[in-house]
């Protein structure tokens, strides 16, 4: 079975090393697919052109969620809720009040 990520939010890094698909904004989206993300360490430095949508509309089987709170419903709304049927939702948001938002966004999702 194919695995396959989507990252919601900055946690596009994570999409550097992994591969996963990258759902942004129109703006934020532009500026990847113009001039890549890039992750700098130390004296290393990576530049990768991930795959990026401004809506998630393909099956996945894990969705990270890493936004900011204030923009988790805006960002939530690019992601097609039979997108994630039967997909893991991993929030990497500070506390739980997001839980429930994202319950009722994607109620498909585990």
């Amino acid at each position: 079975m194919l695995v396959v990520i989507a990252v919601l939010g900055i946690g596009g890094m994570f999409a550097v090393r992994t591969g996963a698909v990258c759902v942004a904004s129109e703006g934020t989206a532009a500026a990847i697919a113009e001039g890549g993300l890039r992750l700098v360490t130390g004296e290393e430095e990576l530049v990768a052109q991930p795959r990026v949508v401004t809506e998630l509309a393909e099956r996945v089987s894990a969705l990270v969620v890493a936004v900011k709170a204030y923009a988790l419903e805006s960002a939530l709304a690019r992601i097609a809720p039979e997108s994630v049927a039967g997909a893991v939702v991993l929030p990497l948001l500070n506390g739980l009040e997001h839980l429930e938002t994202i319950r009722l966004a994607l109620p498909e999702a585990t």
